[in-house]
């Protein structure tokens, strides 16, 4: 009675059989009235993985719960977050419960293994291998960074597909000042694993996932997600791929796989809701085209036509033909326009190393500012001087001309644009270098070290043109919102499910990438950050945590320089040196701006903690207010008041970029424990990594890769010593885990691990499938168990492979007989051996096969390397992956290895080259095959073929690769 993806409420006046019922019925009447209110309501609801309520009283006092679908023992909330939140109650969010459940497993395996206790919460701050670990940045297991979901639309792929390749080296960066977008070199693209994720839906519908604490830049600068609310503006790019949020009209479920969000039903709605068209002439066209379909014998309408015996293919082919072609410009514009167009790119597009060739520079507007009383070379000069006028910093605009020596002795000069005298520091202003300027500013900061340089960039100035856009009337261009990009509203935010994320690092200044059409800050690369710094104190590590993040990530380099003593620390009071001494001199914490308001202007710390509110919130008046206070406070207490102004004028750009420090130390305190027990429990720690990760085989094999870069060996699965994960087998040895076997489920591998350690080991096949009581140990389970190695004990590979059908016949009749009661299938009260079937005679697996079968079911070779045979010729004849260097860029070198996978693209021409990956003993090298080159060697380039190239080492890019000239095949 109700027509299909009706309303309620229209069914009862549309529908004449509903509206009688309804008004004669009052049963009727008042379920529907009751599902009127229900009506919209979400059907379904995901779970926080991290979201915990907390309250005085039981739960259910306060809210109504549930358990949620397929799970009777958790508890949550009917309210959704935000209600909770609006209710009053506490709720928070517990992250990073995957690297304390590392901690704990590794702690577990120490006790049990051991018997030793390591109290995490004990172990020394100061600890000489920790830090020396954190100095060489090998952080692997031990930095979390943020991360997208894999399904990520960035340049014409996934971000999963950018992972697994690894040969994509350049991605398209925003260049924030121009609102346009260029290569940028991909430092790296990382898999961090399986977390929970948050989707951001905006106004037109287009939506990622990410995590919650990746950054997203909005109107505001740049944010977390978890950070943004609804109604909020972020920047996308208005022509790129995207993906479409859309639920189904019916089932309320969001489609996938569609295309521009235009589908109204799921697949599964859709076949009901247009098998049963409201439409009657529809309904009779279906009933008649099934009807003609069945009297055919079933024979669709098409079956032996062609395009020269059928008009209808005839047309549609035509159409396909001309939507793949696509349309020229002389087609969208006309001759002339398109002729215009051209010349514009022609020109746009020529030069070296210079990005402004071709285009009117849009800020070269110099002249005298009547609000600033002082000449300016370019609009960027004035609106700068405007944010040192807005905080009222003293500054002195080209102060001063310095000689320079270059390295031939020939004297240049340069003058920097501003001077701030308080911090001994200029500052350079520049849209865009001549190789000349960067020249000088680098000979600049070597030849006069006792001053601070600070260079602004143009990416740079865009990101203060968002940030201060209501306290300054910008002269010079922001992010253009005409053509390429523009704000648009954030429409929801919800909470999504856990799946593998992933995030790409590319090179400064290019901080960003465009991930399905949003504009998203990259993760910057913490390991370069650390090697950089050399902590060598637990607060270095909570001060890096604070400033890595979008904003105070530009004071790092400060911080570094200070910590190293290649910058002067100053302070403008001796009672700031105790506030201020740990972290070199740079303020960083909130707690700080709270202790310089109690030690030097007399604050209570409720009053502190009004000033710290102000200057977070900017709230001007607020602000007015404890500016006043404070630098009286600071008098009072016997400072010079230019001193007192001075400090205040430091507090407020604070504001930008002041971080919680008990926030701070609790990340860097979970990461100093990971780097402790990596540092002193390698073997320990790695096994919990890997097993937190088993379910990702890719991730599995990077971290064996680090293992062996840890001098950790990592041995094969096997049933008679694999745990269900991975454990420490040895003195730096690692048994693989059984979970971590692709194709087999966790019920089989349970069930093959508790038996063992309740009967003992298995003495043969025959008695491993009596004696493991699972219904899941099937062919594809058993095949591979086998195929990896983990039933060597028990036979050759093949020969298990060829008596598969006997060893599933066994396993079917000891099923039947548990099942009818016995004990064991030869009966409990006899003396009868269990029969050691004979296993086919076959010959037995190459070795070859068997690496394949491990790569593709463990996801790396572990029992032995395809180039273990080659390794003494390869040394002979070959440079390793570990030998090469920069310095032999240009020359001719001849490298050896497995080809692990190729790429074909085809070039301007249309003629094929390849992007090859070769794996040695010690790495993996890029070779590019030229389409000269690789018409003389097609047969060679096949994966898994193991080969010899001879070439030229190009560091282009500052990738290093092998431009190939000739190719040997060694088998």
């Amino acid at each position: 009675m109700i027509p299909f993806g009706s309303t309620l409420e229209n069914a009862v006046n549309d529908s004449q059989e509903l509206h009688n019922a309804y008004e004669s019925d009052e049963n009727t009447k008042q379920l529907i009235d009751m599902a009127k209110k229900l009506e919209g309501v979400a059907r379904h609801a995901s779970t926080h993985a991290a979201g915990v309520v907390i309250t005085k009283e039981p739960l259910d006092k306060s809210v109504p719960c549930q358990h949620p679908t397929q799970d009777n023992e958790s508890v949550v909330t009917q309210y959704e977050m935000h209600a909770i939140e609006d209710l009053g109650l506490l709720k928070m969010d517990f992250l990073g419960l995957k690297t304390l459940t590392v901690i704990q497993n590794t702690l577990n395996q120490i006790r049990e293994l051991s018997g030793q206790e390591a109290e995490i919460n004990n172990i020394p701050l100061n600890d000489k291998k920790t830090f020396h670990l954190l100095q060489q940045s090998n952080s692997v297991g031990v930095f979390q960074l943020e991360c997208l979901s894999g399904d990520t639309i960035v340049s014409n792929t996934t971000i999963k597909g950018l992972y697994k390749r690894k040969d994509k080296k350049t991605l398209e960066s925003v260049y924030l000042d121009e609102g346009a977008i260029h290569k940028n070199q991909i430092i790296d693209v990382c898999c961090a694993g399986k977390k929970e994720t948050l989707i951001l839906v905006a106004e037109n519908n287009w939506y990622i996932k990410a995590t919650p604490d990746h950054y997203f830049l909005t109107e505001n600068g740049w944010k977390q997600l978890k950070d943004i609310k609804e109604g909020e503006k972020i920047l996308i790019k208005s022509k790129a791929k995207h993906l479409v949020y859309n639920t189904c009209q019916s089932c309320r479920k969001q489609i996938s796989g569609q295309k521009e969000g235009k589908s109204n039903f799921c697949y599964k709605c859709s076949a009901t809701f247009y098998r049963n068209p409201s439409k009657p002439k529809s309904r009779e066209k279906i009933s008649r085209a099934r009807k003609i379909f069945y009297e055919k014998g079933g024979t669709p309408w098409n079956q032996g036509l062609t395009k020269e015996t059928s008009l209808i293919l005839q047309h549609t082919g035509q159409k396909i033909s001309k939507a793949l072609l696509g349309r020229t410009f002389d087609d969208f514009y006309g001759i002339k326009k398109s002729k215009e167009i051209k010349k514009k790119l022609s020109e746009r597009f020529r030069g070296e190393n210079n990005p402004m060739f071709g285009r009117k520079s849009p800020h070269r507007k110099g002249g005298y500012r009547k609000d600033l009383g002082h000449y300016v070379r370019s609009n960027w000069e004035a609106d700068f001087a405007r944010i040192l006028n807005l905080y009222k910093v003293e500054y002195e605009y080209e102060s001063k001309t310095f000689e320079l020596k270059n390295s031939g002795g020939e004297t240049l000069h340069y003058t920097p644009d501003f001077y701030v005298k308080n911090t001994n520091t200029f500052y350079e202003i520049k849209g865009w270098l001549h190789e000349l300027d960067q020249k000088k500013m680098e000979l600049f900061q070597k030849q006069y070290p006792q001053y601070n340089f600070v260079l602004i960039s143009a990416t740079k100035f865009a990101e203060l043109s968002i940030k201060y856009k209501n306290l300054v009337k910008w002269e010079c261009p922001i992010i253009p919102t005409k053509r390429s990009f523009k704000f648009l509203e954030v429409k929801e935010i919800k909470p999504g499910k856990k799946e593998t994320t992933y995030d790409i690092v590319m090179k400064a200044p290019g901080n960003n990438f465009v991930a399905n059409g949003f504009v998203v800050h990259n993760s910057g690369g913490m390991k370069r950050c650390l090697k950089q710094l050399k902590p060598t104190k637990f607060e270095d590590i909570v001060a890096l945590v604070a400033l890595y993040r979008p904003g105070p990530i530009e004071f790092i380099p400060e911080f570094i320089a200070r910590k190293h003593g290649l910058r002067e620390i100053e302070y403008l009071h001796p009672k700031l040196k105790p506030i201020l001494e740990n972290t070199y001199g740079v303020m960083v914490y909130q707690e700080q701006l709270m202790r310089i308001a109690r030690d030097l202007a007399g604050f209570s710390l409720p009053e502190a903690d009004v000033l710290r509110k102000a200057v977070g919130k900017k709230i001007k008046k607020l602000l007015d207010e404890q500016k006043d206070k404070m630098i009286e406070g600071m008098v009072t207490n016997g400072l010079e008041k230019k001193t007192a102004v001075k400090i205040w004028q430091t507090i407020e750009p604070f504001a930008q970029y002041g971080f919680n420090k008990a926030h701070s130390v609790c990340y860097a305190l979970i990461g100093y424990q990971t780097a402790y027990l990596k540092s002193h429990f390698p073997t320990e720690f790695m096994a919990a990594l890997m097993t937190s990760e088993q379910n990702d085989i890719e991730r599995i094999a990077f971290l064996v890769d680090e293992c062996k870069q840890m001098g950790i060996k990592v041995l094969p699965p096997s049933a008679n010593e694999s745990d269900c994960d991975f454990t420490k087998a040895g003195n730096m040895t690692i048994r693989f885990g059984l979970n971590a076997v692709k194709n087999v489920g966790h019920n089989i591998v349970s069930a093959i691990v508790n038996e063992r350690k309740t009967n003992g080991p298995y003495q043969s096949i025959a008695d491993f499938i009596e004696r493991v009581e699972s219904k899941d140990l099937n062919k594809k389970s058993l095949e591979s168990l086998v195929k990896c190695g983990a039933l060597d004990g028990f036979g050759e590979r093949n020969q298990l492979l060829a008596g598969m059908e006997q060893m599933l016949s066994l396993a079917r009749e000891t099923q039947r007989a548990r099942q009818s009661g016995q004990v064991s299938l030869f009966g409990a009260e006899t003396n009868v051996a269990i029969p050691s079937f004979a296993l086919p005679s076959v010959a037995p697996a190459n070795k070859n096969e068997m690496l394949a079968w491990e790569k593709e079911l463990l996801g790396l070779y572990i029992s032995e390397h395809p180039l273990e045979r080659y390794r003494k010729k390869l040394e002979k004849l070959t440079t390793s992956y570990r030998q090469i260097s920069r310095n032999q860029s240009g020359r001719r070198i001849k490298i050896g290895g497995i080809i692990n996978r190729i790429k074909k693209i085809n070039t301007r021409n249309g003629q094929p080259m390849l992007f090859v990956e070769i794996e040695d003993l010690t790495g993996r090298f890029e070779t590019i095959v030229f389409p000269k080159v690789l018409e003389q060697t097609a047969p060679a380039w096949q994966e898994d073929k193991i080969v010899l190239v001879s070439g030229r080492l190009s560091d282009r890019d500052e990738n290093l690769k092998i431009l190939c000239e000739s190719v040997k095949v060694l088998e």
